[in-house]
């Protein structure tokens, strides 16, 4: 190897560890521009949101809320097995900004919890109508997800 290549090859090594870090930083930057956004959410409704259903809450409702916050658990618990497993990525295009390709166990929990409020305040203040066709749609299409990963070999 001539000096020159040598150079080129450090030089090529410097850029990769700069992009590594650059991408980390840019992932701690969405994180924290969603903890921002989510706490002052709450500051915001803290004074009139009560978390407890809402009169035309039914018995239904709360039976497929249950299942979808169980299923919300187990997509959380196979998606912190990703980072195990080479050559497997987060494919969500909305997950992935927020957690990365290879999610630590930590993130994707963090995520998952936040998805669990999100979906539960959704369901709260959807009209009563919509309401069954809201959790149909959301229990089959993360009954979908998780069926995907347990094929990538993530299992349940």
């Amino acid at each position: 190897m001539s000096m020159r290549s040598k150079d080129v090859e450090i030089y090529v090594i410097k850029l990769r560890r700069l992009d590594v870090r650059r991408c980390v930083m840019q992932q701690r930057i969405k994180k924290a521009v969603v903890i921002i956004i989510l706490l002052g959410m709450a500051a915001a409704f803290s004074g009139c949101a009560v978390l407890t259903p809402p009169e035309d809450w039914s018995e239904n409702d709360t039976k497929y809320e249950m299942v979808w916050q169980v299923l919300n658990v187990i997509d959380a618990r196979q998606t912190s097995r990703i980072q195990g497993m080479p050559g497997l990525y987060e494919k969500d295009w909305m997950t992935r900004p927020l957690i990365g390709l290879q999610p630590s166990t930590q993130d994707a929990y963090q995520i998952a919890a936040t998805y669990a409020v999100s979906h539960y305040l959704i369901s709260k203040y959807m009209p009563k109508k919509l309401r069954p066709y809201w959790h149909g749609g959301m229990i089959v299409g993360k009954f979908i997800v998780i069926q995907k990963n347990h094929g990538y070999g993530l299992g349940y």
